[in-house]
């Protein structure tokens, strides 16, 4: 087997309240943001026992896979506090002591896009002074090539990594929307997963009514130029706007799904028309607020938690087929990988699937999804849970499934996924060594398991309560 080169990890939401790498306070369940959480320490643990399992000096590159930063249920100060304690303990003062190599790729995702857009606005920004001014300026990209991106710092990110003073040569390469890992006959693409609905193909939607003559879109330059805004607006922008944020996580925790939010965010879009587009505004309003509360209400797939893929794995097959196939095929040329893996998270609901496509330059493609770390409901829904994604040199891939919520805290088991028959699986050299590795009876994967327990019940306990609250106050009224 060769050692472990990538560690992918999405959806950590640090800062968030319902996230469990948040710590909670013992006393009112509020955000205690100078101390790690109980399961991020578990969680570390674990990692450590992998990365050392590693028989060469190289460490591996940790891929942060989008929504690290919860910039739409938290706010910028309590998100970097949150985030500063994992460096903490995965890139300790004692350089022996290291899990992951200096260079951390950080691919954002709907909750940290704002990140993205400082990113490359900061990018554009530098192009210019090496610019000709005498002829039309280029209009700045949306997106990097996924191929050996040279990446753009992220100086929110490398700030945090600054504000621990020996890891000065530590840095975080911003790479968006997918990043291209593999070897020349496997090719594995890293995205975060938000454009598998249409939910953040908004304004597409919009521009299909108002000009269905328009070509479609078929790049990921165009997915990404036509929806930016609304992406940043929904999940990078609200939940930093003083009270507006408060309240639209109360909306999201009181009706205890996201599809409250469509509803939410329906009902606002029609009254502006209704407020300010006059007299065809009147015409207009409910037919804008019910598109708009009808896409995001039924597309929300983090709101589906009873089904892995809500659709049936058309968005993810559509995302591949269309952008994602002309991104390959732009940046390969005739070299086609034979094999191709997808790397997403972004559902919270992990799974590992072959996924036949037509239309395609390959007959199916491995899906791994990595899940995430947060609990949106006062009851248990054992789809829900967070993995590991690992990678080794040979471009082997396997999934370390760290939880699933569980009704029992025995029922709690870490345990080692591919997305193969058990016949194919044996020609896996990582999965056969991470098999014999992982004993989730054992330290440190039993105190894991343990700590996760705990840590699900105490949000459902949480959100059990706050929806009481919230009952009775309406009550009152």
């Amino acid at each position: 087997m060769g050692d472990i080169r990538y560690v992918c990890l999405s959806d950590m939401h640090f800062g968030a309240d319902n996230s469990i790498l948040t710590r909670l306070s013992s006393t009112d369940g509020s955000v205690d943001p100078l101390h790690p959480s109980d399961v991020l320490l578990h969680l570390v643990n674990c990692l450590r026992n992998l990365v050392n399992g590693n028989s060469g000096d190289r460490l591996p590159t940790l891929v942060l896979n989008g929504d690290i930063l919860d910039l739409a249920f938290s706010t910028e100060n309590v998100a970097a506090m949150a985030f500063r304690h994992f460096l903490e303990l995965t890139m300790p003062e004692d350089p022996a002591a290291r899990l992951f190599d200096p260079e951390i790729v950080f691919i954002p995702g709907n909750h940290d896009h704002h990140l993205w857009e400082t990113c490359r606005e900061r990018q554009y920004a530098d192009s210019l002074s090496g610019a000709d001014w005498s002829s039309p300026l280029p209009r700045p990209p949306h997106i990097m090539p996924m191929r050996n991106p040279n990446g753009v710092p992220s100086y929110f990110m490398d700030a945090i990594v600054r504000s621990l003073p020996w890891l000065e040569k530590v840095s975080v390469k911003t790479v968006y929307p997918n990043l291209a890992i593999g070897s020349p006959d496997k090719l594995i693409v890293v995205s975060h997963g938000h454009f598998i609905e249409n939910a953040y193909l908004m304004v597409s939607e919009f521009a299909d009514l108002l000009y269905p003559e328009t070509p479609p879109r078929t790049t990921m330059e165009a997915w990404e130029a036509q929806n930016f805004a609304w992406i940043d607006f929904v999940w990078s922008v609200l939940g930093r706007s003083g009270s507006i944020g408060v309240d639209e996580e109360k909306v999201y925790n009181t009706e205890n799904s996201p599809k409250a939010i469509g509803a939410l965010l329906g009902g606002a879009a029609r009254n502006l028309v209704l407020k300010k587009g006059g007299a065809t505004g009147k015409t207009l309003a409910k037919g804008v607020g019910e598109l708009v509360g009808t896409v995001v209400t039924d597309y929300f797939e983090r709101g589906q938690s009873d089904t892995l893929l809500s659709d049936d794995g058309a968005g993810v097959r559509r995302f591949m087929r269309v952008p994602v196939q002309n991104q390959i095929k732009s940046e390969f040329g005739s070299a086609l990988p034979a094999n191709v893996t997808l790397v997403f998270g972004h559902t919270h609901k992990p799974f590992e699937a072959v996924m036949k496509l037509k239309d395609f330059f390959t007959p199916d493609f491995a899906a791994y999804n990595s899940g995430g770390w947060v609990v949106d409901s006062p009851e248990v829904k054992p789809l829900i849970g967070g993995a590991v994604l690992l990678i080794d040199e040979d471009a082997n891939l396997a999934s370390l499934r760290m939880y699933n919520e569980r009704h029992a805290p025995s029922e709690y088991c870490v345990s080692v996924q591919v997305a193969e028959s058990p016949a194919a699986a044996v020609n896996n050299s990582l999965f056969e060594h991470l098999s014999k590795t992982v004993d989730p009876k054992k330290w440190p994967w039993a105190a894991f398991s343990k700590a996760a327990a705990s840590a699900v019940k105490q949000h459902n306990k949480r959100l059990s309560d706050f929806l009481e609250s919230s009952s009775s106050e309406a009550t009152l009224q």
